[in-house]
């Protein structure tokens, strides 16, 4: 490929595909020229004068497009018409009136020997050499050998860059019977574990086939590690508790994990990252995470959660009907807190809404008391909060009369 500014500011572009051809008078290759302004818009409509040193080209004049490209076809000379001459050289032009001095771009295509009569030499690596399950691995067939344009004969071990074939072959792989694919640099990613034969087999331009093959053995890998994290710590019956298994992590590169299976340990399952879980009875239960990574192999993670007893809330009413403006005590004693280390937390708040306009009061004594100046019935709430922050609500009716 060359690029370069034309003595107007033009820049021209110009590719050969394939960049390499026999001597054969028939093999041909498509030349590419893009024509760009000095701020690399497209410039259509832009006449090229075309020619070149051997060979011959479908046209003699083009015109760019609407994307300031154009194309033509270069078909190499016969065999009996060249002796010394390697290298095509295609010429380009601008032809403008005011480009009397553009000078000419080129670009180059080997030509290789009258019949390349020396099969390729198909040579290929793979990274990383020892892949587990669902890997990607690289496979370069880069060092494949082919034919000099002088026909210098090459050996299996020559590393002169001259020798390799590049974009003037083509390159078709298989991969143990379990995919295919085409190109000099390929990736894969296998879906068995076992050891597989890949077989690449290279073609040049004269047609000529040469194959390589090589076993990789694909190993499970790593399984995936399961993390769980759940809050709170140590939650009450009836209490929600949340599960995560962010923390989980794949066990291979390039590999994800999939999917959370869940097992709460009293009978009930749940499916995903984040779960959640509220238990009716104390106990302690072993919850265990199954995680599966894009391999398909799988890791577990056992948890044991202890479901303590929560807070209750409750309290008498002295009378139950009451005249108006007469005393009621209200008696929260039989509240309890949830379950902690060392028994039960203390309950250290008490919430009394009386179901009136008083405004809601909160005290640390179990007993308090209250009085109506207007008959009805009115619901008393009370809401109880333990030390460890957990609540819990009662109501109950009183009638004045």
């Amino acid at each position: 490929m060359f690029t370069g500014p034309s003595e107007f500011a033009l820049s021209v572009t110009m590719t050969a595909t394939p960049d390499r051809l026999p001597r054969d008078g028939s093999s041909q290759s498509v030349i590419t020229v893009t024509v760009r302004d000095v701020s690399s818009r497209p410039v259509p409509a832009q006449r090229l004068r075309i020619s070149s040193n051997v060979g011959t080209v479908s046209e003699s004049e083009v015109v760019s497009d609407n994307e300031g490209r154009a194309t033509f076809a270069f078909t190499a000379p016969p065999a009996t018409t060249i002796s010394t001459v390697a290298t095509a050289v295609i010429s380009v032009v601008p032809i403008d009136p005011n480009a009397g001095n553009a000078a000419a771009r080129t670009v180059s295509i080997q030509l290789t020997g009258t019949s390349n009569t020396a099969a390729p030499l198909a040579r290929f690596s793979s990274k990383p050499d020892a892949p587990a399950l669902k890997e990607t691995v690289t496979f370069d067939a880069s060092d494949t050998l082919d034919e000099y344009t002088d026909q210098t004969p090459f050996t299996e071990t020559d590393d002169d860059p001259k020798f390799r074939c590049h974009d003037a072959c083509t390159y078709a792989w298989d991969f143990g019977g379990e995919a295919t694919g085409t190109g000099r640099i390929v990736t894969y990613q296998f879906q068995t574990v076992r050891t597989y034969t890949v077989t690449l087999r290279v073609t040049d331009s004269a047609a000529s086939v040469g194959s390589k093959t090589k076993n990789v053995t694909v190993a499970a890998g790593t399984v995936p590690t399961a993390s769980i994290s759940f809050s709170p710590s140590s939650p009450a019956i009836y209490e929600t508790v949340n599960f995560t298994g962010e923390a989980s992590t794949a066990g291979q590169a390039g590999r994800t994990i999939v999917n959370h299976q869940w097992q709460f340990g009293d009978g009930t399952s749940g499916t995903g990252l984040r779960v959640t879980k509220t238990y009716s009875r104390t106990g302690t239960y072993t919850v265990v995470l199954t995680v599966t990574d894009s391999a398909g192999l799988q890791g577990t993670k056992t948890q044991d959660v202890t479901v303590v007893a929560g807070v209750t809330a409750d309290f008498t009413i002295s009378p139950t009907g009451a005249a108006i403006n007469q005393t009621i005590v209200l008696n929260a004693e039989s509240s309890q807190g949830s379950n902690g280390f060392g028994g039960r937390n203390p309950i250290s708040k008490y919430i009394w809404n009386f179901g009136n306009s008083t405004s809601t009061t909160e005290e640390s004594d179990p007993i308090t008391s209250t009085s109506y100046s207007v008959a009805g019935t009115y619901t008393i709430v009370l809401t109880v909060e333990d030390s460890a922050g957990r609540r819990a609500t009662k109501s109950r009716t009183v009638t004045v009369e």
